[in-house]
């Protein structure tokens, strides 16, 4: 069962690049088809969150 489905999505992206592209697995589909595995994306989506909270802090605390 899909955790999404309430919201209508009756399945998964990873889930439909498997069976059109049965040589990708259901979770290498983001390295796959953009280059940026789902590790690196999340480090730098982090990262990116990082410095700009940091940003947003006073100079007295940085």
């Amino acid at each position: 069962d899909y955790p999404l489905r309430w919201a209508g999505l009756a399945v998964s992206i990873g889930q439909i690049v498997e069976e059109s592209m049965p040589h990708i697995g259901r979770s290498d589909w983001q390295g796959a088809l953009t280059g940026v595995n789902r590790r690196e994306s999340l480090t730098m989506a982090a990262k990116t969150l990082a410095y700009m909270y940091q940003q947003r802090l006073p100079p007295t605390v940085v």
